[in-house]
This record gives C-alpha cells, structure tokens and sequence, in this order.
C-alpha cells in the first residue's frame, strides 16, 4: 500500500481556557441568542435536530456529535478524549437574519468556540488500512447468474 494510502486527515480537539479557534470561516456569523445546557436524561434516548428560519434546536447531542456537524468530518477523523462521547447538550438557539441550513456548520463552530473555548487543528495521521486496486488489465469480476 502506497504511504498516501495510510494517511488520514484528523482533527485534534483542543480544549484551552482562553483564545479562538483559527478554523472560524466567518468572525461575523454567530446565532443572535444561544441556550446551551447539559442534557438531562428523560429516559427516551432521543437525540436530534432541527432548524428553520427562526430557531435551531439540538438535543441530547454529544460534543463528538456537534464537531462532526461543525467540520463536516466523520467520527474516525476525531482524534478527541473519550469523554467527548459521554457528554451530552441540548441547544436552543436564534439564527441570524436571513439564515440558510448551509450556514449551520460556521454558526456551530463559533458557537463550540465562544461557549466551549474550543480550538482545533489539522494533522495528518498514519492508520493502518487496505487499498483496492485494478490491475493494469482492468477488472475482470463477472456478474453473478444466481439469484
């Protein structure tokens, strides 16, 4: 396997008592009002969110949860204590004029920064994996004639 292969992106979450995030796409684009809280068990497991043109609201969302909606990556490039998956929030919050759900992803990082103190950074990571080629004669799998 070439070395590229075994490369992957990963975030690194860092968590500091002062400072912002570098990652922050637009300084100006933050919700007008945000209620952040610990989620409080009501037994029902139920977790989720949604969002219109007046409010955004999350449940029982863990932080791993929020920085995968935040940066768009997927739980293996998560590169976080553990803890992160135990600790969960519920959000309410109050978009801005003219809000899109595509803006969703800054309002989020800026909220983790403001609120969390969150910071991050980007590595690249060795992992071990497998590469599926073709050989040079192209593929030769056939389509199966059982049902």
């Amino acid at each position: 396997m070439s070395r590229s292969g075994r490369l992957l992106l990963t975030l690194a979450i860092l968590f500091r008592a002062t400072g912002l995030s570098w990652a922050q796409v637009d300084q100006g684009l933050r919700f007008e009002v945000a209620s952040v809280r610990p989620h409080v068990d009501d037994g029902t497991g139920n977790a989720g969110f949604s969002d219109n043109l007046t409010s955004v609201r999350m449940a029982n969302l863990s932080l791993r949860a929020l920085v995968r909606i935040a940066y768009g990556v997927l739980d293996e490039q998560i590169d976080a204590p553990g803890w992160l998956n135990n600790t969960s929030f519920d959000i309410v919050a109050k978009p801005p004029e003219k809000y899109e759900s595509r803006q969703l992803p800054t309002l989020l990082r800026n909220l983790l920064a403001d609120r969390f103190r969150m910071a991050v950074h980007r590595e690249r990571k060795e992992v071990s994996g497998y590469a599926l080629r073709l050989l040079p004669g192209g593929q030769r799998l056939q389509a199966s004639t059982d049902p």
